[in-house]
């Protein structure tokens, strides 16, 4: 992550890998910009969809 950051200017890290959700918050405070996990993300944008569509 340091190396996406420092050597290639990331703004953001989006994860690869679901199994590693319990770790984002740990490498977000590490690298000092925002982690997206893939099934936290996903579920997040399910949700909302839902609540536009007013179900």
């Amino acid at each position: 992550g340091r190396q996406l950051v420092n050597d290639h200017g990331a703004h953001v890290v989006v994860m690869g890998c679901a199994g590693m959700a319990q770790y984002r918050k740990a490498l977000e405070d590490a690298i000092g910009v925002p982690v997206v996990e893939p099934t936290q993300a996903a579920a997040g944008m399910a949700l909302a969809r839902v609540r536009l569509a007013g179900v």
